[in-house]
C-alpha cells in the first residue's frame, strides 16, 4: 500500500496569468510518455468557472477573493476527510494561492502539531490586501497562514466587506494560526518587496538567497534547514518552479525571475529535504504549460517529482 497520498488542485484564481490549471494534465501526459506511474490521485474542487463570469464585481486589492474563499471552504472539508495524517502527501497545485488551504487543513486536523514550512520560491508571498502591489492572491498565501496584516506598511485602507473575507480566510485554520514565524524558512528568495522584507526582518525569519545556498553547499543548506525545524512535527515543503532559473530550466511559469537554481541544484536540495524522518508534505506549484512552448519545464519537473516519490513512498 502506498505511503504517499496524491492530490490534484487545478484552482488558479490567485494568479494574474492564466494557464497553471493545465499543469497536472501536462505532467500526466509527460509521465505517460516516459513510463512513469503517478499513481492514484484525489481531485479537489477547482472553482475556476468564476474566471469566466464577467458580472462578478472585483475588489482590486484581493482579486477573486469571493471565489477563493468559496474554494477554501469547500475543499477544507474534503481535505479533513481525505487526509491520512499517518501518510505523506503530494499536492499537484496550479498557483500558489492554495497553500493557505492546505496549511489550514493540517492545523485543523492536528491543532497542537508544529508545522515547519520550507518555502522554495523566488518570492515572499507575504502581502495582504493592505500592501499588495497587484491584487493577485498567490502573493498573499503566507499572510493567510500567518494571520499577518502588516499594517505598519499599509498602502491603503480596505472596505469592511473585504476585511471580513480576508479575516475569514485567515481563521479557517481554527483557534490557532496555521503557521508561526519561527517555523518558516525561505530558500531561493530573490524578488522581495520592501513590505515583505520588513516582515522577514521584524520576525527574524531565516531565508537563503540562491548564492547563499550555493556558498554553503546545496545539500548542507538543506540539512541546516531541517535542523532548524527539528522541533516541528510535520515538514511542509512548498516548491514554486520559479525558484529555478528560467534560462537554465524554462520560462514556463507566470512569474519567472533570473538567477535561480539549476535543475540539478534543485534536485539535490529536494532530495535532502524529502529524506527527513518526519511526516512530509510536498507541493509543486506555478507550472504554466501555456508559457512552456517547448515543454521543458514539465519534462524537467518530472525528474523532481520522481525524486520526491522515491523518498516519500518508500
Amino acid at each position: 500500500m502506498s505511503k504517499l497520498q496524491k492530490f490534484v488542485n487545478k484552482n488558479e484564481l490567485g494568479a494574474g496569468t492564466r494557464g497553471s490549471s493545465l499543469s497536472f494534465d501536462a505532467i500526466r501526459f509527460e509521465a505517460l510518455n516516459n513510463g512513469f506511474d503517478l499513481g492514484d490521485v484525489t481531485y479537489l474542487l477547482a472553482n475556476n468557472e468564476v474566471l469566466f463570469n464577467k458580472h462578478i464585481k472585483q475588489d482590486e486589492n484581493a482579486l477573486n477573493i469571493d471565489g477563493l474563499l468559496d474554494y477554501y471552504k469547500k475543499n477544507i472539508k474534503i481535505l479533513m476527510k481525505e487526509i491520512d495524517y499517518s501518510k505523506n502527501q503530494f499536492f499537484y497545485s496550479a498557483d500558489h494561492a492554495s497553500s493557505g488551504l492546505y496549511l489550514s487543513a493540517f492545523k485543523r486536523l492536528n491543532p497542537d502539531a508544529r508545522i515547519g514550512v520550507i518555502w522554495i520560491d523566488a518570492h515572499g508571498d507575504m502581502h495582504s490586501p493592505y500592501t499588495t502591489p497587484s491584487g493577485n492572491m498567490h502573493g498573499m498565501t503566507l499572510s493567510i497562514a500567518l494571520r499577518e496584516e502588516n499594517l505598519e506598511w499599509k498602502k491603503r485602507d480596505i472596505n469592511e466587506d473585504l476585511k471580513r473575507k480576508w479575516k475569514e480566510l485567515q481563521l479557517l485554520s481554527g483557534d490557532k494560526k496555521a503557521l508561526n514565524y519561527g517555523d518558516l524558512v525561505f530558500i531561493g528568495i530573490r524578488d522581495l518587496e520592501k513590505e515583505e522584507k520588513y516582515i522577514l526582518d521584524q520576525n527574524n525569519v531565516k531565508h537563503y538567497l540562491v548564492d547563499e545556498a550555493r556558498d554553503e553547499g546545496i545539500e548542507e543548506c538543506a540539512k541546516d534547514v531541517l535542523d532548524m525545524l527539528k522541533k516541528c512535527d510535520h515538514i511542509y515543503i512548498s516548491f514554486d518552479v520559479d525558484s529555478m532559473d528560467p534560462r537554465m530550466v524554462s520560462f514556463g511559469t507566470g512569474t519567472p525571475v533570473s538567477k535561480g537554481f539549476s535543475l540539478e541544484e534543485t534536485k539535490s536540495l529536494i532530495n535532502v529535504l524529502t529524506s527527513s524522518d518526519k511526516k512530509v508534505t510536498f507541493e509543486i506549484v506555478e507550472i504554466n504549460p501555456l508559457l512552456d512552448s517547448q515543454d521543458t519545464m514539465v519534462r524537467k519537473c518530472l525528474d523532481i517529482i520522481e525524486v520526491v516519490y522515491n523518498n516519500l513512498d518508500k
